[in-house]
């Protein structure tokens, strides 16, 4: 860690979150069995799922994974989420939905309409995945088939955007809403119902079923903004000098941190900001996202400036300790 370099966390506005106090634990009420709290209840269903697991019957199922058990129970957050079969899925049915009724008419018009959103945003960006799709493409799909409460299957979860989908039905962005709304009545459709649907999602993948989970399992956002804040002071203090470039003048920007801010801490302290034009090129940070690949100077400048304007063919090659010397002077 250079020295002086001063340690900023991000802001709950930079985060996406709301700076509240930590909740009130309380009783919390889970498939008809009430807890003492989300704790309480967190450690009576893995231990049911421990004693599952035991089972040679249960592990001979298909999809279990082939992990020690410990493993397994600790990857999972039962009832809402097992790193396996979940025995769980009969009674969140019979919990949250209700049986098909022949009498009451359903019908739907094939949804075969264009649908373009793109792959942006704080919660679509959360974790790269693979095949991923925007869940607000997903969602005008759950509106036009299902009705507040009905209980939605993906098959083939992945990510768990559908999941997304499903919930964001419930408090969806004012703006959206209103676009939806119109293509709804311009391609001579009933009004879309909003309102929370149900989702139970499956993959043959731990990895996806384990990224669907963190995205649609609900959990204490105090916690996860305290754990969030600490990861990225340890992150930005062990390798935060790597995204530091230093200028002619001597002075040093950043283009982007590791956890994918617009500028490191040290850029902040500075009050330096990325430029917004589009860069030539890209790289990947510490996180995965893209970063910019050249340094920005102060905005009220107009431009941008690179470590060096020196083709890369012409410049004599530099040590390994030069290279990253220059980045922590």
């Amino acid at each position: 860690m250079t020295k002086g370099r001063k340690k900023v966390s991000p802001s709950a506005k930079q985060l996406g979150l709301p700076k509240d106090e930590a909740p009130a634990a309380g009783p919390v009420t889970v498939l008809g069995m009430t807890f003492a709290d989300d704790d309480a209840r967190r450690v009576w269903f893995r231990d049911q799922l421990r004693t599952k697991l035991h089972d040679p019957a249960f592990r001979a199922q298909p999809g279990v994974p082939r992990g020690e058990v410990e493993a397994i129970v600790a990857m999972s957050d039962p009832p809402w989420y097992t790193a396996c079969p979940n025995p769980w899925v009969g009674e969140f049915i019979a919990a949250y939905g209700s049986a098909y009724d022949p009498a009451v008419p359903y019908r739907r018009d094939p949804f075969a309409v264009d649908v373009v959103e793109k792959k942006t945003g704080l919660l679509y960006q959360a974790h790269g995945y693979h095949t991923k799709v925007p869940y607000l493409a997903i969602l005008p799909f759950v509106l036009h088939y299902t009705k507040p409460g009905d209980v939605m299957l993906d098959g083939f979860c992945g990510s768990g955007m559908a999941g997304v989908a499903a919930q964001w039905c419930a408090d969806p962005d004012p703006k959206f809403r209103d676009a939806v709304a119109k293509r709804f009545k311009a391609e001579d459709w009933d009004a879309p119902e909003w309102g929370a649907r149900h989702a139970v999602l499956n993959d043959l993948s731990p990895a996806a079923t384990f990224i669907a989970a963190n995205y649609n399992v609900p959990f204490d956002v105090h916690t996860f903004e305290v754990a969030a804040r600490a990861l990225l002071d340890e992150v930005d203090a062990e390798i935060g000098w790597m995204y530091e470039t230093k200028h002619p003048d001597g002075k040093v920007g950043a283009s982007r941190t590791p956890c994918g801010a617009r500028c490191s801490s040290a850029g902040r302290a500075r009050g330096r900001s990325c430029s917004p034009r589009r860069p030539s090129t890209t790289t990947r940070s510490a996180c995965g996202r893209a970063s910019l690949a050249r340094t920005a100077t102060p905005r009220s400048r107009g431009r941008t400036s690179t470590a060096s304007t020196t083709p890369a063919s012409t410049r004599p090659p530099r040590s390994r300790s030069e290279h990253y010397g220059a980045a922590r002077s």
